[in-house]
């Protein structure tokens, strides 16, 4: 799941000789897989509406967060998905399936959480506190969090895609 070049021998061939930069192949790969990430999220959010009568504030903090873990968890997938030494070559020198799978999982799942520690605490010591204290966020507390979390989120994928696009490069 997590090693984006994996499933690729077929086509591995046409990533070598193609003129487009590995750097633009694994962010339309992340385009893709991050469209796939998205339907679950709106529709979690309009059963939030209809089921719940969910309002905009909670909307928008669902949404903000919602986007700022979607984009750390494709930057985790942009290093992890790459990384040579997860990958065993074929004998023609394409990326074939091996017995490291489960370790790749493990390594994405991990890498996915250490990457959530600074999300949580700044939930822990400032969201839950507000909260707590005055029963909702405010507006400017909401803008807050949610430039933090799409923050974050575009900061780990802007570094992930860089350390992916190096990776990527390297394999081919």
């Amino acid at each position: 799941m997590g090693r984006l070049v994996l499933w690729d021998s077929a086509q591995w061939s046409l990533y070598v000789v193609s003129p487009v930069a590995p750097g633009t192949l694994l962010r339309g790969k992340l385009v893709a897989i991050g469209l796939l990430l998205l339907w679950p999220l709106l529709l979690v959010g309009a059963a939030g509406v209809a089921v719940f009568g969910a309002e905009g504030r909670v909307l928008l903090a669902y949404a903000g967060t919602a986007l700022g873990g979607t984009l750390a968890a494709l930057g985790v997938l942009a290093v992890v998905g790459t990384l040579p030494v997860l990958l065993r070559p074929d004998p023609d020198g394409r990326s074939a399936p091996g017995g490291r799978s489960f370790v790749a999982a493990l390594v994405l799942v991990v890498a996915f959480q250490a990457t959530m520690v600074p999300a949580v605490f700044v939930w822990s010591m400032y969201v839950v506190p507000a909260v707590e204290g005055l029963g909702e966020l405010g507006w400017r507390e909401l803008g807050w969090l949610v430039a933090a979390a799409v923050g974050y989120g575009a900061l780990v994928v802007s570094v992930g895609g860089l350390v992916g696009s190096h990776n990527l490069r390297r394999l081919l």
